[in-house]
């Protein structure tokens, strides 16, 4: 790939990153979120969901499986 592509991409992924971590940072500044590191939240995130997009072994259907991923991230697995 070409390096100006690269760069384009690098840029669009920097900046979906700090969007959502600003989402984070806002849901910490009104309680509904604790204090986390709201980038590193963002990238746990992310690097959750992106093999349910291209899972060869799907246990659901993309909109359950991405349901399930996002309760797990937001809730944790506690009882």
């Amino acid at each position: 790939m070409a390096p100006q592509s690269q760069q384009r991409i690098q840029a669009a992924r920097h900046a979906y990153q700090d969007m959502l971590a600003g989402l984070i940072e806002d849901g910490i500044r009104e309680g509904a979120f604790r204090p986390v590191d709201s980038l590193l939240a963002t990238r746990l995130l992310l690097t959750m969901v992106t093999p349910i997009v291209f899972t060869t072994r799907p246990t659901g259907s993309p909109q359950q499986m991405m349901d399930e991923a996002l309760g797990i991230f937001f809730r944790g697995i506690e009882a």
